[in-house]
């Protein structure tokens, strides 16, 4: 097992080596992790039909995962699939302004490793109760996304991990567009009526998701951890 220490964040462009396989898993019992950072995730958004609701899905896979600790080290991944589907509960924004902002429900949240033959091992799943995507400026086609999230569970290379079992989800969307390939560009007014171009299925990508325990979590931990390192030094 690897770890690196942190030199940029949480958020990572590109992974260029496997350093975690399946089935691995942290040595140690007191590793407090701070934040799972992964870019470039495929998005679709199906817009409400009928009585069915609209659907916002993330659903990817082959990315690269970074696992960042309290202590600043890092434990990274090269293959995995991302899941999560959320349901519209609400359009929030004025429908005159053509600014978005979707208020989704609950969902699970689900990262998976792949870098072994057969079938892939779940390292982190939660269940996530609420979830907004909001269009940052006036039509500008760029958005942010902030849920939260309960009940964590760790496994296989993270069952080693200090379980922060809620928190925070925070991502970013630059642009929709109408077809899968993601080649024709497509201005959303909101997340009830389709598209401009008529799409009744949009896509995107998102250019970071970040999974963080919440900030309140975090001071505690760095408190608990500060206190064993005095008891330990006066021991």
């Amino acid at each position: 097992m690897i770890r690196f220490q942190s030199r940029c964040g949480c958020l990572i462009v590109a992974l260029g080596v496997l350093v975690v396989g399946a089935g691995q898993s942290l040595a140690g019992g007191d590793d407090v992790l701070t934040n799972l950072g992964t870019t470039i995730v495929y998005t679709e958004y199906a817009y409400p039909q009928g009585e069915e609701p609209g659907v916002l899905t993330i659903n990817d896979q082959g990315l690269g995962l970074i696992a960042t600790f309290l202590d600043d080290t890092e434990l990274l991944f090269s293959d995995i699939s991302v899941s999560l589907s959320l349901e519209l509960l609400e359009e929030l924004g004025d429908p005159g302004d053509a600014f978005a902002y979707g208020q989704f429900g609950s969902g699970v949240l689900t990262y998976t490793d792949n870098s072994a033959p057969g079938p892939g091992t779940t390292i982190f799943q939660a269940d996530v109760l609420e979830f907004e995507l909001v269009e940052s400026a006036l039509n500008s086609g760029v958005y942010s996304g902030d849920g939260t999230f309960e009940n964590a569970t760790f496994s296989g290379a993270l069952a080693g991990v200090t379980l922060p079992t809620e928190g925070q989800i925070l991502t970013s969307l630059f642009q929709w567009f109408s077809d899968s390939d993601l080649t024709a560009l497509v201005d959303i007014d909101n997340f009830l009526n389709p598209a401009d171009q008529g799409a009744s299925t949009v896509y995107g990508e998102l250019t970071q998701v970040n999974v963080t325990p919440e900030p309140g979590t975090l001071v505690l931990l760095g408190v608990a951890v500060a206190g064993m390192l005095r008891r330990r030094r006066t021991a």
